[in-house]
C-alpha cells in the first residue's frame, strides 16, 4: 500500500519519503508477535481497508 501511495504522490509532483504507514510494520508493536495483538477479524478488516485504498489510488492514477 505504501508503494501505491508513493506513486500517487509522485504523479502529482510531490515528494514521498519514508514509510506512510508505520502501523503496517510489525516492528512498530511494543512487544510480542502481531498475532498476540490482532485476531482474524482485525486482520481481515485491515486487508479490506488496504484493498479499498489501493483500488482508489489505482483509479486516481488511471
Amino acid at each position: 500500500m505504501d508503494k501505491a501511495l508513493k506513486g500517487l504522490h509522485l504523479r502529482h509532483g510531490q515528494q514521498a519519503w519514508g514509510h506512510g504507514l508505520g502501523r503496517s510494520n510489525p516492528d512498530s508493536l511494543p512487544d510480542g508477535a502481531p498475532t498476540d495483538h490482532f485476531g482474524r477479524l482485525q486482520s481481515d478488516d485491515a486487508l479490506n481497508h488496504a484493498r479499498s485504498i489501493v483500488d482508489a489510488i489505482a483509479a486516481a492514477l488511471a
